[in-house]
């Protein structure tokens, strides 16, 4: 075996082990395991040089395919229609007028100052829009406020990975037609998202009703896996987007329950939905995939580019500062400044953003350095989540919250208790 096979192997294995070390230690530190994992790609990739993206080859694309499919899966299978009932109030408003503001104020700058092809412009600001639920629930978990304000955060973090990958993979698919005008151009896309959800629903059901059946063989999980796969190659044999189809499998997989109730007076077929140990099979796949892909990341930064990580910071800004007045204005007055304040910190770019923009690097003829500054931004945004989070726990930014947020009601400290000596 040649020496840079073992060695090779052995940085695998040892990102997966200090994987799962940074992972625990982000309940005490509060720095997002992506942070130093990107740090180790970064210094073998562009600071010591002794991995290229050249070493790849084109793995890299099958390899961004893969966690894309793992992670619409997860989102879709994730997601309940129960939380959906929820998101029609506040969480679903908080969450659009979010991504709308990012999204606009990109479109600007891209167009105006970079010279970017509109659709790019959009692009990017879908891309830039969303939040990493993984990275914001474990810090919800320890910040003392309501539990209104989580679940308003957990919708959106769930909510817009799902709005935000459809447009991307939407506009991807028009920038690849000749003209952008035509009504032939939306037709094909919503023939494609169409397809896709068609394949996908009727792949859940089918799956669900054998899935007693499939659990009797052997290594029945990885046959799930498999059956997963395979719905993104079918649509994608219809020229629909995989991607959807596997999101949309994940949803209907997810929330067999309910739709069994539904049609379960009619078809008298028994359905089920994957359980705990199923769900556990999944998590370790998405684990190893995203910790590899991290360090991927850090190895595709090119610091060659300043341009691009200053752009990057920029971009985090400018998110930043969008939220502000939608955090202010689209939440009820109700909701106290601490809780508002943190509804400003949870903004982080996580493995979703990653993903799309590899994929858009990948997909797009002249991708502009999208893939580079995005990566920048995921970097910077990771920091400003956990200092900003860590300043609003010791409550080092209650004077400025109480500037940007004056029209929400200041928290109400417990009363002490009065000790009566008799």
């Amino acid at each position: 075996m040649g020496t840079s096979i073992v060695a090779s192997i052995f940085f695998i294995s040892l990102v997966l082990i200090l994987g799962q070390v940074f992972s625990a230690t982000f309940q005490k530190t509060r720095i997002p395991d992506a942070l130093p994992l990107m740090v180790i790609g970064l210094i073998v990739g562009p600071v010591l040089h002794l991995v290229h993206l050249d070493h790849f080859g084109r793995l890299d694309r099958v390899f961004t395919e893969l966690v894309l499919i793992i992670i619409m899966f997860r989102s879709g299978a994730a997601l309940r229609f129960s939380a959906l009932r929820e998101a029609i109030g506040q969480g679903l408003w908080f969450t659009v007028a979010a991504i709308a503001a990012v999204i606009l104020l990109t479109f600007w700058i891209s167009v105006v100052f970079l010279g970017l092809n509109p659709v790019y412009a959009i692009l990017l600001g879908n891309i830039i829009a969303d939040n990493s639920l993984v990275v914001v629930a474990p810090l919800l978990s320890k910040l003392n406020i309501s539990q209104k304000m989580k679940t308003i955060l957990v919708i959106e973090g769930s909510v817009s990975s799902i709005i935000n990958v459809v447009l991307v993979l939407a506009l991807l698919s028009m920038s690849q037609q000749a003209s952008f005008s035509t009504s032939a151009v939306f037709g094909k896309m919503a023939y494609s998202f169409l397809i896709a959800s068609v394949i996908g629903i009727l792949a859940g059901f089918f799956w669900s009703v054998i899935l007693n059946k499939i659990r009797q063989l052997e290594n029945a999980n990885s046959l799930s896996f498999a059956f997963i796969l395979l719905v993104y190659a079918v649509c994608g044999l219809f020229k629909s987007e995989g991607a959807i189809g596997v999101l949309m499998f994940g949803l209907t997989i997810g929330n067999m329950r309910v739709l069994h109730k539904l049609w379960g007076k009619v078809f008298r077929i028994e359905a089920l939905s994957f359980r705990l140990e199923e769900k556990s099979f999944f998590l370790e796949v998405e684990y190893i995939l995203k910790t590899l892909f991290f360090v991927y990341m850090g190895i595709s930064m090119r610091f060659s580019s300043v341009g691009y990580i200053i752009l990057g910071l920029v971009f985090m800004i400018v998110k930043i500062g969008s939220r502000i007045p939608i955090a202010n204005y689209t939440l009820s007055k109700n909701i106290d400044r601490t809780d508002t304040s943190v509804a400003l910190a949870m903004c982080p770019n996580g493995l979703v953003t990653a993903v799309l923009a590899a994929t858009a690097a990948q997909t797009l003829p002249e991708p502009n350095g999208i893939r580079d500054s995005i990566y920048s931004l995921i970097f910077f945004s990771f920091i400003f989540c956990a200092v900003l989070s860590f300043l609003i726990e010791k409550g080092y930014f209650e004077k400025a919250s109480d500037k940007l947020f004056a029209r929400h009601k200041k928290r109400e400290e417990k009363p002490a208790v009065d000790t009566v000596i008799s």
